[in-house]
């Protein structure tokens, strides 16, 4: 995390893609240890508030309505997602972590992880290390003919 072993930094988005291997490897997985976890400590990840508000419906002439939308989410505290792919747009793996305790080793399906570490304008810690392994390689049984005895 920034400024490891020191505290980190109020409102920090960070960004993260780790990779292993390159093409002739994408058959490897990833696993992420967290060595050192410490963010700050609080009962669950959760946002302060979310607010959906329709503010108006307008009829600009007889064949177009427009509809302007806010929707709006303050996320509070500070915490880490780890996703199995390149980007924010792939799954989650597991919950948002924060708080205290080190989690459980994280595996990817693939060679990539992106992982997203957020902190708010209040509390810090010392914040996260962490080691990233490559697997063996994975095994994908094929069968063309036959049984598997």
């Amino acid at each position: 995390s920034p400024n490891y072993p020191n505290n980190y930094p109020h409102h920090q988005d960070c960004k993260f893609v780790i990779r292993m291997g390159n093409n002739q490897t994408s058959n490897r997985t990833i696993k992420l240890e967290f060595v050192d976890f410490n963010l700050e400590e609080y009962e669950e990840c959760r946002w302060l508030f979310k607010l959906i508000f329709v503010s108006w419906y307008l009829s600009i002439s007889e064949y177009l309505d427009v509809l302007i939308y806010f929707h709006i989410v303050i996320f509070r505290y500070d915490w880490i997602e780890i996703r199995d792919g390149k980007n924010e747009n792939d799954p989650l793996i597991g919950n948002r972590l924060c708080g205290s305790k080190r989690p459980f080793p994280i595996v990817s399906s693939g060679n990539t992880l992106f992982m997203h570490f957020h902190s708010d304008n209040r509390g810090s810690a010392k914040g996260f290390k962490v080691r990233p392994e490559i697997s063996k390689a994975k095994i994908d049984l094929l069968m063309i003919k036959g049984k598997v005895k």
